[in-house]
């Protein structure tokens, strides 16, 4: 096999995988809801191995353990304001 078929099949193999890096965003799911009103605005604070997440009116507490290997989420919780 000749140097320059060589070199053309491997820039043909480069931009076939530079042209699906570029379409990949194409194929990844986007984020889906399933109500039908608007996302509540959500905050998330976290110290040590326990985060609070606020969305809405509502509080979670969550708790990490372990090295990630499990996480506890508690029932939310309504503020009062």
């Amino acid at each position: 096999m000749s140097t320059s078929r060589t070199t053309n099949i491997l820039l043909v193999v480069v931009a076939l995988l530079l042209a699906a890096n570029l379409l990949q965003p194409l194929a990844a799911p986007g984020t889906a809801w399933a109500d039908d009103k608007a996302p509540a605005k959500t905050e998330l604070a976290a110290a040590g191995n326990a985060a609070w997440i606020l969305k809405g009116e509502q509080i979670y507490y969550v708790t990490f353990e372990a090295d990630f290997e499990a996480i506890k989420v508690y029932r939310p919780e309504k503020l009062d304001r």
